[in-house]
């Protein structure tokens, strides 16, 4: 099928990215390793909305990374919250978990798992919060409302998301841009809060790199599962 080519070649790319580029898979062979501005701005912008979210509320017990690639910014998370009992962080790719691992060596409480986004084998609300950075654009827009499913489903409370925003002007008019060969699928502010508010999320603040959201190529969002949701939806059915 399609869907399981572009994911495969999605693979192919973070795996490169790990050999060559110590899975720093935005930095320019023979630059320096190390991210660009736009994907520190966007992890400067999600931990101070992970920040602001969690104030007031009780000290969460465990947090994940989807998508966490070598696991720096897991790292991050897990070192802004020493209260964490756990940080986990889960890829799909086997070659950037090994970094990953490498680096939170003397992490007791930070652990990597290999999982896909569209069947993660975590349980029902295991986590008090859920990271998803630079991951959903990588989705086909067929799969999008079954992974943001899977994510609310692992999720009690806290869902930050991450999205190349179709409404701005550089991805309106950029029809599936390719990142290395990969096609990008980004998405819409509405279309993500439309399938969230099926499994209970609501939408809390939206934050762009850019002052206006529609000037913003990358958006923020942080979503809070309603406390009147009292069942787990997958998929749209209630279970």
């Amino acid at each position: 099928m399609p869907e399981d080519a572009h994911y495969e070649k999605t693979r192919e790319l973070f795996r490169w990215a790990a050999q060559n580029l110590d899975g720093y898979y935005d930095a320019r062979p023979g630059s320096l390793l190390q991210h660009t501005r736009w994907q520190l701005r966007i992890r400067k912008i999600a931990l101070h909305l992970l920040h602001s979210t969690l104030a007031g509320h009780p000290h969460p017990a465990c947090g994940i990374e989807i998508g966490c690639g070598r696991g720096d910014f897991t790292l991050e998370v897990a070192r802004a919250f020493p209260e964490l009992k756990e940080m986990h962080g889960c890829d799909f790719t086997k070659e950037a978990l090994e970094i990953a691992r490498r680096e939170a060596a003397s992490r007791p409480g930070v652990q990597f798992f290999e999982a896909n986004l569209l069947a993660l084998p975590f349980g029902d609300r295991q986590y008090d919060f859920t990271l998803c950075i630079n991951v959903l654009h990588h989705v086909v827009p067929g799969d999008l409302s079954r992974a943001l499913a899977e994510l609310a489903r692992i999720t009690r409370r806290h869902l930050i998301l991450e999205i190349k925003n179709e409404k701005n002007f550089y991805y309106r008019h950029v029809h599936r841009k390719r990142i290395r060969g990969v096609c990008v699928y980004p998405t819409s502010v509405q279309r993500v809060s439309k399938a969230l508010d099926l499994h209970g999320f609501v939408l809390r603040r939206s934050l762009g790199i850019f002052h206006f959201e529609r000037l913003s190529p990358l958006v923020v969002l942080g979503y809070e599962r309603d406390a009147s949701s009292g069942s787990v939806t997958v998929g749209g059915t209630a279970s």
